[in-house]
């Protein structure tokens, strides 16, 4: 594989840490503003880091093989993924100003987790590499119980 995309796959691969880190650092945050709900909080905050964790060690796999039997997917850009981030930046301020409180942040962290699951992670890059797809698979399992465990907590709003 050319030196240039494997470098395209690995800033994919960081910008990916660099949201799954934001998130982690947005959901202690809730935890602050939701202390009812803090271990809560906690958990999905420790998953996210995990998962930043995880992407990093992708990110090494495609080292360790020089990008062979790997392939950057273009529609997974680095604009979506920055603008993605964008947002999350300002629902801190917002929670930080205490312009988001209450319920309100679950259905907005339940948003988030749903776009992740939408922004279909396992797209951005194409591999058949069992340790990168093994490493995908937890990301995107623990995502999808973000989800769920957030609409159960929603529908108990009602």
């Amino acid at each position: 594989m050319p030196e240039k995309d494997v470098k395209e796959i690995i800033v994919t691969l960081g910008l990916m840490t660099e949201v799954e880190k934001s998130l982690s650092r947005f959901y202690l945050l809730c935890g602050e503003k939701l202390s009812d709900d803090r271990a809560f909080w906690e958990k999905l905050s420790a998953d996210e880091a995990s998962h930043a964790e995880s992407i990093a060690k992708m990110a090494g796999i495609v080292i360790d093989k020089l990008g062979e039997g790997f392939t950057n997917n273009r529609a997974f850009n680095r604009i979506s993924i920055n603008t993605f981030m964008q947002g999350i930046d300002k629902n801190v301020e917002a929670l930080k100003k205490g312009a988001l409180a209450g319920r309100r942040i679950y259905f907005i962290v339940r948003d988030i987790e749903q776009s992740l699951l939408e922004a279909k992670y396992a797209e951005a890059v194409r591999t058949n590499d069992a340790g990168y797809t093994e490493l995908l698979k937890k990301i995107m399992q623990e995502t999808r119980l973000h989800h769920a465990t957030l609409e159960e907590k929603i529908e108990t709003f009602y």
